[in-house]
């Protein structure tokens, strides 16, 4: 008999083998951290029962607290972006699934969730992390079938606020008289407006990100949301601000914390302020995300770059900003035909 410790997805978890009548058996049970070596050393002794009795041997399935548990803790080590993202709404989900979630139980929780208002593209990311957490638990064979898979998600419309050039201006003057507030938000505004980049990708820039010689900042896979590696060109004005906060800044971070020696870690309260201070409606930070690709699709009519510049895995992410190019055209008709029928009014 064997009870030992390996790495399976790259957590320390329980494996098991032993021989039967000629005949080996092993397996894997639960991670370390949700068993310790008495319970493991029980539940092998349980397998060896069912060996000995002729039932087929399988690791016993876990409950769906304890697989929301697992996968937490794999994407705290492995996958930091995604553990933040997925944090709040997973434990959302715990909260009101039982151990055991049955189909009849998921559409309850979408109707529960809907009357506490949340939307249903929320919704929809709430069930797609639990959907994985379980698939992940399948993979290790803790799990047998997902209550979680083709549950019918709500229809979603893609978010598309961006900023006018008049919303900028007035954005920029909001920002220089709430200075004191935070002194780090220009800068970041600028960043992301110039390079698109998501707010974490802009807060963790380091010095070892940045290369001044090819002008550009390469963030690695584990700091962009879909684990590939980015690298984004840098304007003058985004390397004048990268260098003259490298050279007050000892920690390494563009964007500093003082207090920590770390990088800050959110802006969201003073860019709330100066927004409604500048009089902008229903604007968020990542919307300057959106406001980027805007103009530099309109800027190069070159769809693919925007892809490429935006970190988009497919093309049909970047599609949804091509409404503008619809927009100008009809915009550049308009101004050609007041032109040519000024002309024509002129000369007749």
């Amino acid at each position: 008999m064997q009870l030992e410790v390996r790495k399976r997805y790259d957590v320390d978890t329980w494996y098991y083998s032993f021989n039967h009548e000629k005949q080996r058996h092993r397996g894997w049970l639960r991670p370390v951290s949700a068993m310790n070596r008495r319970e493991a050393a029980a539940e092998l002794k349980r397998i060896m029962a069912d060996a000995v009795s002729g039932v087929r041997v399988i690791g016993r399935e876990l409950d769906f607290h304890a697989i929301i548990d697992d996968y937490m803790e794999y994407l705290e080590q492995h996958k930091p972006g995604t553990y933040r993202s997925a944090k709040s709404l997973v434990m959302i989900a715990k909260q009101h699934f039982g151990k055991r979630p049955t189909k009849a139980d998921i559409v309850e929780y979408q109707k529960a969730r809907r009357r506490e208002g949340v939307t249903g593209a929320s919704i929809n990311r709430e069930l797609s992390y639990c959907r994985a957490a379980v698939n992940r638990a399948i993979r290790q064979e803790i799990a047998k079938s997902n209550p979680f898979d083709n549950f019918q998600k709500f229809k979603e419309t893609a978010r598309m606020r961006y900023l006018t050039k008049d919303e900028i201006k007035r954005l920029f003057q909001a920002i220089e008289y709430h200075t004191e507030q935070c002194e780090h938000l220009r800068d970041i505004v600028v960043i992301a407006i110039c390079s698109g980049m998501r707010k974490r990708e802009i807060l963790t820039i380091h010095r070892d990100e940045v290369d001044f010689e090819f002008g550009t900042i390469t963030k690695q896979g584990d700091m962009t949301k879909n684990g590939e590696v980015k690298v984004v060109p840098m304007t003058d004005e985004m390397a004048r601000i990268v260098r003259s906060r490298l050279n007050k800044n000892k920690s390494g971070f563009v964007f500093e914390n003082p207090k920590t020696g770390e990088a800050i870690t959110d802006i969201k309260h003073s860019f709330a302020t100066v927004v409604k201070a500048a009089g902008i409606e229903n604007f968020r930070f990542h919307d300057l995300r959106h406001t980027f690709a805007t103009y530099a699709l309109l800027a190069s009519r070159d769809i693919r770059t925007v892809q490429v510049l935006l970190g988009h895995k497919t093309l049909k992410m970047t599609e949804r900003y091509t409404h503008v190019l619809s927009n100008h055209k009809f915009d550049v008709v308009i101004q050609a035909s007041k032109e040519l029928l000024g002309k024509a009014i002129e000369t007749s």
